[in-house]
């Protein structure tokens, strides 16, 4: 008997020390979880201040973004009105001087892309006789207005 009354005094000691071990666990769980929250209450608010920064920076882009659509779009009108503007200028231009160029165009600087065509020095754009034309800035005259075009090593 004396054995059976010790194992039961050993029991209910395992039981109450479980127990207070729980209790233990428990207030530490209650610490650990009361230091998490105020952790996130001091998070809380910075997390809150950047949300608005974020908010306000994202409505000011909103706005960027919506003025520079507007600004492409009158750009972009305005490149029309450019383009309606060239080509007017062109035509008016070649029916002025005569037959209508066939020779492409370079956009960038509204000169003919062909050399023999483009203007020269002296603003002058009649290339009929380039032989004429050359011998201003050559120095050359050219009196006959056949010019032989043979190769050096037939002449000795």
């Amino acid at each position: 008997m004396a054995i059976a009354s010790r194992v039961s005094n050993l029991d209910s000691e395992v039981v109450e020390l479980r127990q207070k071990l729980v209790d233990k666990e428990n207030a530490g769980l209650c610490v650990s979880l009361r230091r998490k929250a105020s952790r996130l209450e001091r998070d809380c608010p910075e997390a809150d201040s950047r949300l608005k920064i974020v908010l306000e920076d994202n409505m000011n882009l909103t706005k960027e973004k919506d003025s520079l659509a507007m600004t492409v779009t009158k750009l972009t009108r305005d490149l029309a009105k450019l383009e309606t503007f060239k080509r007017q200028l062109i035509k008016s231009l070649s029916d002025e001087s005569g037959p209508p160029q066939t020779e492409p165009v370079d956009i960038q600087d509204m000169r003919p892309v062909n050399s023999w065509t483009r203007q020269n020095y002296s603003g002058s754009t009649d290339m009929t006789n380039p032989g004429v034309e050359a011998s201003k800035y050559t120095g050359n005259k050219f009196e006959d207005q056949n010019l032989d075009f043979g190769t050096e090593g037939e002449r000795s």
